[in-house]
């Protein structure tokens, strides 16, 4: 089987989802500590104002009805604003800590939406690969067919070649690629189908997808790819004059050859414009 070729991002994006959710958890943590803090702080108000009222009644009697100087008057009112300021203190720290909880839940919420959106990066590409496995499968189920019912499926009528393939179309003096023209359209398909099914915005219909084909097949031509609505446009650019002349000679047999690797799309073979005279 074919090595998923964008296995590595698969695992970026599932350690990504690994530590949102860690991330995640640990605000939630954090919200758990701060309603407990506040449910404390509120409590703690609540004692202080079912007291406050016999705290003042006996700091009054302390001194009330009794002959008192000066210095008993100014403790008398210590003690008071001692007891006035520890209740503006309790109800501060009541305000803190709901401002605490709130930013708390705050930050729940963007790591919730951030782990959200990283299971559904991972998500994505896991459908992704999935998908592409099961292109690959297929793939690979039909390059073991035999080579000889690849020929017949390729080649539409016996007379499409004589004797000697292209001899009609290919001057003698230019030579020929090696091989018959089925193992090298095949070749050619499946370097076509390779760089498909790695490409996961061209899976999608998206962009335009250029490859270089190895030396071996179609003396290395460039092979341009773009969807228009439910038709793939393959432009050949070949890079010898008797693989331009391979091509035109044979090009719906290309097409039905493409079209059983790639059922994606209805298929479409053309050649690009010439550039000079191009190589021999």
């Amino acid at each position: 089987m074919i090595l998923y070729p964008l296995e590595c991002l698969v695992a970026i994006r599932a350690r990504r989802e690994e530590s949102a959710a860690g991330v995640l958890a640990s605000a939630r943590h954090d919200v758990s500590l701060a309603a407990a803090e506040l449910d404390f702080r509120k409590h703690d108000l609540s004692d202080f104002l079912a007291g406050k009222e016999e705290r003042l009644g006996r700091v009054f009697a302390a001194v009330e009805g009794k002959s008192v100087a000066m210095r008993d008057i100014d403790l008398v009112r210590e003690a008071l604003s001692n007891i006035e300021f520890e209740g503006v203190s309790k109800e501060n720290e009541v305000v803190q800590a709901e401002a605490k909880l709130s930013k708390c839940e705050s930050a729940v919420k963007e790591a919730h939406d951030n782990f959200v959106s990283a299971a559904k990066s991972s998500m994505k590409i896991d459908r992704h690969r999935t998908e592409w496995a099961h292109e690959a499968e297929r793939m690979e189920e039909r390059v073991s067919e035999s080579e000889i019912e690849e020929s017949v499926r390729l080649i539409p009528s016996p007379a499409a070649f004589s004797q000697e393939p292209f001899v009609n179309s290919v001057p003698n003096s230019v030579s020929r690629p090696s091989g018959d023209p089925a193992r090298i359209f095949c070749a050619a398909a499946r370097e076509v189908a390779d760089a498909i099914f790695s490409s996961l915005s061209f899976v999608h219909g998206e962009g335009v997808l250029a490859i270089q084909l190895k030396g071996e097949v179609l003396d290395g031509s460039a092979i341009r790819m773009e969807v228009h609505g439910k038709t793939l446009k393959v432009v050949v650019e070949p890079a010898t004059t008797d693989v331009r002349a391979l091509v035109e000679g044979n090009r719906s047999a290309f097409e039905q050859y493409l079209g059983e690797r790639i059922n994606t799309w209805r298929i479409s073979v053309a050649l690009a414009e010439r550039r000079g005279h191009g190589r021999k």
